[in-house]
């Protein structure tokens, strides 16, 4: 029989290959409708975003983005981040239970496991965000800058606006500011000390 730390250890190579699914189905699919991208989400227990809601959110986040929506990236990784956490337990378990006898290495592949957890949906985010996005040429810069550009009588004074940290999405005041809908990042999270 395989040890304790070599089971946890295996766990962990499990879940990033799960991430790594994720990811690559994700930058492979397509915005707005996508049976691939779908029928993935579905496997893994989520409701896939209708298509218009996919080209509503699309319009109003990262412009040219390629692949799957973040927010159900996001969703997702959170998926197989809360199975990895259940699959550890047993483990657990095992680790306390009586007449367990280990050197502490277990130990040590849980608590990291565990502190890989608690980072996977951020980081895997962040790394996605990067990958989907178009690449900047110079023409992409000006052309954003001639989109972007304030034009006098153009803009309304009140309208204000709070930009994700995790995606740049500006999210207009007055909406559900508790989270992203573009990324589904929590805007009042709470850094773990």
């Amino acid at each position: 029989m395989r040890g304790l730390a070599d089971r946890v250890k295996d766990q962990g190579e499990r879940l990033q290959t799960r991430v790594r699914e994720v990811v690559g189905k994700a930058l492979q699919s397509r915005v707005g409708e996508d049976p691939s991208w779908d029928g993935f989400l579905v496997g893994l227990g989520l409701k896939p975003l209708a298509a218009a809601r996919r080209l509503e959110l699309s319009s109003q986040g990262v412009p040219n983005l390629k692949g799957a929506l973040p927010i159900e990236v996001r969703k997702a990784l959170d998926a197989i981040r809360r199975q990895s956490e259940r699959d550890l337990e047993p483990l657990v378990e095992e680790l306390t239970g009586p007449g367990t006898d280990d050197d502490g290495d277990a130990e040590g592949c849980i608590d990291r496991l565990r502190r890989d957890l608690a980072e996977l949906v951020d980081r895997e985010m962040q790394e996605y965000l990067v990958k989907c996005r178009p690449k900047v040429t110079l023409s992409s810069i000006f052309a954003n800058a001639q989109m972007t550009s304030v034009r006098l009588g153009d803009a309304a004074p009140d309208v204000k606006a709070r930009k994700c940290t995790c995606c740049g999405a500006a999210r207009p005041e007055g909406t559900d500011l508790r989270s992203c809908a573009f990324c589904g990042n929590d805007f009042f999270a709470v850094a773990a000390v």
